[in-house]
């Protein structure tokens, strides 16, 4: 694996302290390079969500505990997108494009995901909160909440690094 060049990635110097934070989110996952973890973790898990999205669309039903298993692992990516995003923006204190980007999709993809799954019952829940859940999937308050949500990082990130990105 080609370790990436953080100063190119970061427009700028990389603090010893930033170093030592990149490799302690990268050990988390067993990789002992800076932020290669997090690239190839995404490049092995999105091109099977590419394809689920892509069979979705063509009309396959997936079978109910496929469907489930698929949550349950793009719940893990998106805590794992979140815990790089708060590294990146808190503890690195830099962000680059490409994190932004991961960030959102993953949101968005995860959004997805839940309301499908919530719509054709696949989640086994029971059948009270499966009914409620159903509910607010209908009343397309699912839609609300990840616009809500999207726009308090967007806010969270101009607040924080508003004069850098409109300096």
């Amino acid at each position: 694996m080609v370790m990436f060049d953080l100063t190119s990635l970061y427009g700028g110097d990389v603090s010893p302290e930033q170093r030592m934070s990149l490799r302690r989110c990268a050990a988390g996952f067993g990789v002992r390079r800076e932020l290669a973890g997090a690239a190839v973790l995404g490049l092995i898990a999105e091109p099977v969500v590419i394809t689920i999205a892509v069979a979705g669309l063509t009309g396959v039903r997936f079978p109910r505990g496929f469907m489930f298993a698929a949550q349950i692992v793009y719940t893990l990516g998106v805590i794992f997108a979140y815990w790089l995003f708060y590294a990146a923006m808190f503890d690195i204190g830099a962000l680059c494009p490409w994190c932004l980007l991961v960030t959102l999709s993953t949101t968005l993809v995860f959004a997805t995901l839940t309301h499908v799954n919530v719509r054709e019952d696949n989640l086994f829940l029971p059948a009270r909160i499966q009914r409620a859940a159903a509910r607010f999937i209908d009343a397309d308050l699912d839609v609300l909440v990840v616009t809500i949500w999207v726009l308090s990082i967007v806010l969270t990130v101009t607040t924080r690094y508003g004069s850098a990105l409109f300096g």
